[in-house]
């Protein structure tokens, strides 16, 4: 059995992940026992949550699908050249290749920044529209003679 929990003489703390502790919630458990035999040995500890770092500085992508990069791509002016590498980088292989593709691509790239580009885009396009629209003028049937 590997080693599931750490015990800290020092700071008087057996320390063990969640998962472990969740497993030893369970009597008659690996876990459990374990742990019952742990503080038996040494009764004034007390139990602790083993804490995760957190990674720092680490930028994430969350919402960088295949959808949101071809919206982004073309919105570019060189649509037509990414969209040709974009083709290419999904004949490759998977999405992870084609995000490292696509941040290659765009150095600095920031998601929110690109969400108001989009955003900014299409509202430009329904503002086209509406102009297009108004500006048809429709001839209205002279009326027939009789």
């Amino acid at each position: 059995m590997k080693n599931l929990f750490a015990v800290n003489f020092a700071e008087n703390t057996i320390t063990a992940s969640k998962t472990t502790l969740k497993k030893a919630s369970v009597p008659n458990s690996p876990e459990y026992k374990a742990l019952m035999k742990l503080m038996k040995q040494n009764p004034t500890f007390t139990i602790e949550e083993k804490k995760i770092k957190e990674a720092t500085g680490k930028k994430t992508y969350e919402g960088l699908n295949k959808a949101f990069i071809e919206k982004y791509i073309s919105i570019q002016s060189n649509a037509d050249d990414l969209n040709k590498q974009y083709a290419k980088a999904t004949e490759m292989g998977k999405f992870p290749l084609v995000r490292k593709w696509f941040l290659n691509t765009f150095k600095n790239f920031n998601l929110e920044e690109a969400k108001k580009e989009i955003e900014q885009d299409a509202l430009r396009k329904i503002s086209a529209a509406s102009a297009e629209k108004q500006s048809k003028v429709v001839d209205m049937p002279a009326a027939a003679n009789q």
